[in-house]
């Protein structure tokens, strides 16, 4: 054999020996690669799952508005100041049970809430309400929510500007 027809031969051909998979080296086949790739998505499944869980855990800031707006109407003292934030009892005007008990003593604290819009941003809402009080009268307002402790609370003292959220009307 000559020398050309060597490298005719070898030509488009690797230097390299090929190597066969050896008994030490485990191959993987069709079905073990499905489940290699589906342990991820199930990994993301899971903390999508975990994530929906916590969002919906915590009651939406209409309902909770809502649920104070009534125990106010009606008196509801300790449901009223535990739908507070802790902002709110902080100021001296509001400060201890007692004393906002007082303060919401009359009927015509707060007439009846109907929850127009909500505007959420992360740990704050904007809760648009129709509030029609006791003479019939009605005008629109928007309360800040927060989120504490798992659950949403009215801050009295914050605006739409100081909150940020977007889309929230000013007063």
């Amino acid at each position: 054999m000559t020398r050309l027809s060597r490298r005719r031969k070898g030509k488009g051909r690797s230097s390299k020996p090929e190597s066969s998979p050896s008994a030490s080296e485990p191959r993987l086949g069709p079905r073990r690669r499905v489940v290699f790739a589906a342990i991820p998505l199930a990994v993301v499944a899971g903390v999508v799952a975990f994530s929906l869980y916590r969002y919906y855990k915590i009651e939406e800031p209409a309902r909770a508005l809502e649920r104070w707006a009534e125990a106010t109407r009606t008196g509801d003292c300790d449901g009223s100041y535990e739908g507070l934030s802790s902002a709110v009892k902080e100021v001296s005007v509001v400060g201890d049970k007692e004393n906002w008990c007082q303060i919401i003593g009359s009927s015509q604290f707060i007439g009846t809430v109907s929850v127009e819009r909500t505007y959420r941003s992360g740990s704050k809402a904007c809760v648009v309400a129709r509030i029609t009080e006791s003479d019939e009268s009605t005008h629109i307002k928007p309360f800040i929510l927060v989120a504490e402790g798992g659950a949403w609370k009215i801050d009295l003292g914050a605006t739409p500007e100081s909150a940020g959220i977007e889309g929230c009307p000013s007063l």
